[in-house]
């Protein structure tokens, strides 16, 4: 039966009023379109007598035929035309798009957007009816360029050869035409493995569902030697995109140069004519390149400093591509078109070691030539020989230590294949002299500990060393194959990483790596094989040395020990092989005596260039050298010390120099999760930026004159630091300079001009640290602190002093910023509150103490002080606990545990006490002692600590509850968990959340405060709920932390409501005085920083999403500033600002969830093996 429809806004109400069954709508249909807008509708499905009925009722009648030529649907709903969009599409950077085109134009788009720096692109093949001459292309881009779109939303913009329409999904697997709408197209329900794609007007395509290949995949395809015979094996085409050097940073410093020509001579010149300060920072290498031809190159050594500039006439300077330490591109150029950093290391550099450069060619090109990272020596070697001989011999010198070197041509990407070379290399070597740490009473009796034998130094060994037997032959793609299996085998495993299953594959991954020859890979793949064993197997170490040494015959010389042992500045792979050296020359069974005899020698070469190691690597050499000195367990104390002190100023294992690759991408493997990072920020700067410009102009009426364009270079600052952290140093570096030209513009002498030029400087040099891609830890650059002291030594005796105005903003700033001060806990009033009581003066100088056992000496004398009741206050051992413990770790781990182990009496002292003050200090110290306890694995006391806090919160009021917690809560449940200690984050997790909460659920707690007054606070009940949602946002950071999305999600809702709802109709009340408004200010602003940390701990997808809502939405009046410090910058701005630098920076957004557990727990297996060893030999010496 033919149905019809008088107009499409009767067929329109038959599908959205229930006339119809379902099973009749979505059947399949045939229908034709009358000149007068009625409709014919057959269907496949037999109607009721019912649907008939109410369809006649409706003006639907029937008929024998099609009002003209018909057309089959798949069902009712395609019926309906798809309609153009009223408004032009608005997308986001997030939001993917689908282009179906012809095959032959997939290069055409794919590299437009690759030189527009998107990569973020998979590709699909299709063919219809099996015509695979007949092939269409899928290409989804996340965040396409909007000149791509222009080729879909507009046809003539031409470009391609034939039409290219794009989709954006409205349901799942359903995409509609970009520009375009369908009623229904929210509502579609697909079949499992489809995809539909809408075109106007009716036009329906169903496609069966699969995955996209990244872009990358597609772009390393080879193209076939022959013609292919389509009907026979379709394959797809390589897309032809060439990597080119183009103008980049002009003022970018070379790092490394290539010499050509006369390149010796060049060379002799150099090292006969520069400055020795100059030399002693450059190592070269001589090679032959193409022809014959002598080629050096010189290299800067890793150095704080900055790179010289080198006076070389035809030298062609290089600098290292962003922080891939084995890759270097021309001084002044960039690559083009950006590609990942990830894929650019594989394409050229994907051998650590070894050295590549890219030389320049006159058209653009480039020739990838590279040489084996052990083949630089320093260049004081070539001054020495030059002096100690003629220059006849110089030639035979430079052929006999000739390394194989070629010459690559980039035709497909790909990089050059290293050569085998020898790994035996000269050099010198300067011993270095210790001295043993002062000693002093301590607060508590210690036991003494036991002094290491000097062992005298001895000449070079003469026994040889015997050597493993050489690895079977493999074909290289074989081995690949294998890693690649075990590798998926691993992360399969449920468990953590000391799963047995997880530790059987470590020597079986070690042995992969080996043969294929990724041997930074196959060594960190050994030593976590040995880690968990007390006494490895014999065939475990030499596997760990044959892989280092892989072309040296056997026996090995001893010389090649005492040569690597001489060695002055090794680079971190020669530093690797001589622990690997070490570790299996000292368990040979016995071990050699002349190795006994070296044994000074060799711990001073390890105390010199131990940061240079994997942890492991470094604790496993340690324990060797410790063993075969009998009862040095001082010494392997000190290692243990230094250990723990990297741990702590590093934040944890460094991902890319103690987890192996595969480990350290599980967690962002597709990189998706970085870029969404790295893009994001891109586009908080201009919107935070724009907000807080905003914010300053319409709050300047509530209080205090702000000097906006101070507060806009610190935001400047602040993304500069997180876009270097990110590896966008470019970029960086552009808001660097942007924000110096403010800063440094204020006239010299003022108040304004003393504190934004050293602030400047103090924050870029954070931004400098985080460009080299060193730990954001430890104090400011010696220079800076000695430039702090003496503008404070300025601002002394004299009343409204520039300098002393300026001191107290940069103290306030260094107090309230983390970026600034990542560990020092400062006080700002220090030099006013000091004034009269001895003990809060020396506390005040105490930052300034440099020397460690001063330092340690002075703490106890005033501990000791703060005990005499005559003249101290009686919370005055509890304030310079709170003041000193941070700096205990300065002392090192024996000095710090004294204090803890204070801790519980000074807390026990003040617990009664009252006062805001007094109880956020309680809660930071208690933060510290549970952290620093934890890491020094003192468990007794992270329990009591633990328990004694529990005791400190249910005494204290509830307003109260809320401080201790919004200080203790994320940071210590952190610390805790990735330090192995699960029982007592379990409880300390149940406390927090008992203290806030007390037995209520979050809405009810908010309805508890909404209408009424705290008794006990006199505060309103508003203010009240601003403190507990602060606490409760806390409590979801630690949700977050643990994985518990769910938990967290209505707290971060509310919160959203709270800061986001108009002034006046959401809890926080309206604005109504200036007093009134600095009060609001203040927890708004507190509120807004609780919800942006606790976003940081979260997935990025929905954090960065929240956080750039935040900053569109939030009204700028509700952040104002009065405080002191309002005329240098906004506080309250930047502190919004920081919080989301630090966010998004952080290992939850970068890593996502499976990265930052894999370091959590790598960091656990470090502390626990170095803490079970270490008691074990202080047990052994009856200590």
């Amino acid at each position: 039966m033919i149905l019809l429809f008088p107009d499409i806004d009767t067929f329109r109400l038959v599908l959205t009023g229930g006339f119809v069954p379902s099973d009749v709508l979505l059947a399949a249909a045939t229908v034709a379109f009358g000149a007068d807008g009625r409709i014919s509708v057959e269907s496949a499905a037999k109607l009721t007598k019912k649907a008939t009925a109410d369809l006649t009722r409706l003006g639907v009648l029937g008929t024998k035929r099609h009002l003209g030529p018909a057309a089959e649907v798949s069902c009712w709903p395609q019926i309906l035309p798809v309609t153009r969009d009223a408004a032009p599409p608005q997308l986001s950077s997030q939001a993917p798009v689908l282009f179906e085109l012809d095959s032959k134009d997939l290069p055409v788009l794919v590299g437009e957007m690759l030189r527009l720096g998107n990569d973020r692109q998979g590709v699909r093949w299709l063919t219809s009816d099996g015509d695979a001459a007949d092939r269409r292309a899928l290409l989804r881009v996340v965040g396409p360029p909007y000149y791509t779109l222009l080729r879909a939303i507009d046809p003539a913009a031409g470009g391609t050869a034939t039409s290219v329409h794009a989709y954006v999904e409205h349901a799942p697997r359903v995409w509609v035409q970009i520009g375009y709408s369908h009623p229904f197209a929210d509502q579609i329900k697909l079949a499992d493995g489809q995809v539909l794609l809408v075109r106007p007007p009716r036009a329906w395509t169903y496609l069966p569902d699969g995955p996209f290949r990244d872009v990358y995949e597609v772009l390393n395809l080879k193209l076939p030697a022959a013609p292919i015979d389509w009907t026979e094996a379709p394959v797809r085409d390589k897309l032809a995109v060439p990597l080119r050097l183009v103008a980049g940073n002009a003022a970018d410093a070379a790092e490394l140069w290539v010499l050509r020509g006369d390149a010796v001579g060049q060379l002799d010149a150099l090292a006969r004519d520069a400055d020795d300060r100059i030399v002693q920072r450059l190592k070269f290498a001589v090679a032959a390149g193409a022809g014959g031809e002598t080629v050096v190159v010189l290299r800067v050594t890793a150095s704080k400093l900055a790179a010289p500039v080198i006076p070389l006439t035809g030298a062609v300077g290089f600098r290292p591509y962003y922080k891939l330490q084995n890759l270097y591109i021309p001084a002044g150029s960039r690559l083009h078109p950006t590609l990942r950093r990830d894929a650019v290391r594989k394409l050229l550099a994907d051998d650590a070691d070894r050295l590549v450069w890219l030389y320049p060619k006159p058209d653009g090109t480039f020739a990838p030539e590279s040489i084996p990272e052990d083949a630089f020596r320093p260049l004081e070697d070539w001054v020495d020989y030059v002096i100690e001989t003629n220059h006849a011999p110089l030639a035979e010198w430079v052929d006999a230590t000739r390394f194989d070197f070629e010459h690559y041509v980039c035709t497909d990407a790909l990089s050059p294949k290293p050569p085998k070379g020898p790994d035996e290399e000269k050099g010198k070597g300067k011993r270095r002299g210790g001295k043993g740490d002062a000693d002093d009473v301590p607060l508590t009796p210690a036991t003494p500990g036991t002094k290491a034998p000097d062992a005298s130094a001895a000449s070079a060994p003469t026994s040889k060393v015997v050597a493993p037997t050489a690895q079977a032959k493999v074909p290289p793609s074989e081995w690949q194959v294998r890693r690649q299996a075990l590798e998926d085998e691993f992360l399969a495993v449920e468990g953590p990483l000391d799963d047995p299953a997880r530790l059987a594959l470590w020597p079986q991954l070690a042995a992969a790596n080996t043969g294929f020859g990724d041997l930074p890979e196959a060594a960190l793949c050994w030593v976590n094989a040995m880690w968990e064993v007390d006494a490895p197997p014999r065939e475990w170490v030499d596997g760990w040395v044959r892989s280092e040494f892989p072309n040296v015959d056997l026996p090995l010389p001893p010389a090649l020990f005492e040569q690597h042992l001489k060695q002055a500045d090794p680079s971190p792979v020669e530093m690797r092989r001589f622990a690997a050296l070490l570790v299996w020359v000292a368990g040979q069974s016995p071990p050699p005596v002349w190795l006994r005899a070296r044994l000074s020698a060799v711990q001073v070469h390890l105390e010199a260039n131990e940061g240079k190691l994997p942890l492991r690597v470094v604790w496993l050499a340690a324990a060797r050298v410790a063993a075969l000195a009998g009862a040095d367990t001082l010494g392997l104390a000190r290692v243990r010390d230094r250990l723990l002190r990297r741990l702590l100023d590093d934040g944890g294992p460094k991902p890319e120099r103690d987890l192996p690759t595969f480990l350290r991408y599980a967690g962002s493997k597709d990189t998706t999760r970085i870029r969404l990072v790295r893009d994001k920020v891109l586009g908080l700067h201009a919107q935070v930026r724009t907000w807080v410009d905003k914010s300053l102009r319409e709050s300047t009426g509530t209080g205090g004159s702000v000097d906006r364009g101070a507060t806009l270079a610190y935001v400047d600052l602040f993304f500069a630091f997180g876009l270097a952290k990110l590896g966008e140093s470019e970029l960086a570096k552009g808001l660097l300079t942007t924000a110096g030209q403010t800063l440094k513009g204020f006239t010299p002498e003022t108040d304004l001009g003393v504190a934004a030029e050293y602030l400047y400087a103090a924050l870029a040099y954070r931004i400098e640290e985080a460009l080299a891609g060193r730990s954001h830890s430890g104090l400011l650059s010696p220079a800076l602190v000695d430039e702090l002291e003496q503008i404070r030594a300025k601002g002394q005796g004299q009343l409204n002093n520039p300098n002393a105005l300026a001191y107290y903003s940069i103290n306030r700033m260094r107090e309230q910023f983390h970026i600034l001060e990542p560990q020092e806990q400062l006080d700002p009033y220090g030099d006013w509150t000091g004034q009269g009581d001895e003990i809060k003066k020396a506390l005040v100088a105490l930052p300034r103490i440099k020397d460690p056992a001063v330092l340690a000496r002075t703490i106890r004398e005033l501990y000791r002080s703060a005990g005499d009741k005559a003249k101290a206050a009686p919370d005055a051992r509890f304030v310079v606990l709170w003041d000193t413990l941070l700096l205990a770790a300065r002392v090192g781990e024996a000095f710090t545990v004294e204090l803890l182990g204070l801790v519980p009496e000074a807390m026990a002292a003040s617990g009664t006490a009252t006062g805001s003050d007094l109880t956020t200090k309680q809660g930071q110290l208690l933060e510290r002692a549970l952290f620093l306890a934890a890491h020094y694995d003192r468990r007794d006391l992270v329990r009591q600590l633990a328990s004694q806090f529990a005791d400190l919160v249910r005494a204290k009021p509830v307003e109260q509850r809320y401080e201790i917690v919004n200080v203790v809560a994320a940071q210590s449940l952190r610390s805790l968990r990735k330090l192995g200690l699960r029982d007592e984050v379990d409880k300390l997790f149940h406390a927090l959340r008992d203290a806030i909460l007390g037995g209520q659920t979050a809405a009810q707690l908010r309805d508890r405060y909404k209408h009424k007054t705290d008794t006990t606070t006199g505060l309103t009940g508003k203010n009240s709920w601003a403190k507990a949602l602060q606490s409760l946002l806390n409590l979801a950071g630690a949700w977050l932390t643990f994985g518990a999305v769910e938990q967290a999600g209505p707290i971060l809702d509310d919160a959203r409501v709270e800061l986001l709802g108009p002034a006046g109709d959401g809890v926080l009340p309206k604005i109504a005085s200036p007093t009134e408004s600095m009060a609001l200010a203040k927890e708004y602003t507190a509120t807004a920083q609780a919800y942006i940390a606790a976003l940081g701990h979260g997935p990025a997808e929905d954090g960065l999403g929240r956080i750039a809502e935040l900053f569109r939405y939030m009204d700028p009046k509700r952040v104002t500033n009065t405080y002191t410090t309002s005329k240098f910058y906004s506080r309250y701005h930047l502190n919004l600002v920081e919080e989301t630098i630090l966010a998004v920076v952080s290992d939850d957004f970068a890593l996502g969830p499976a990265g930052r557990r894999w370091l959590d727990e790598d960091e656990f297996l470090v502390r626990r093996r170095v803490h079970r060893d270490m008691k074990a030999r202080l047990k052994q010496s009856g200590l």
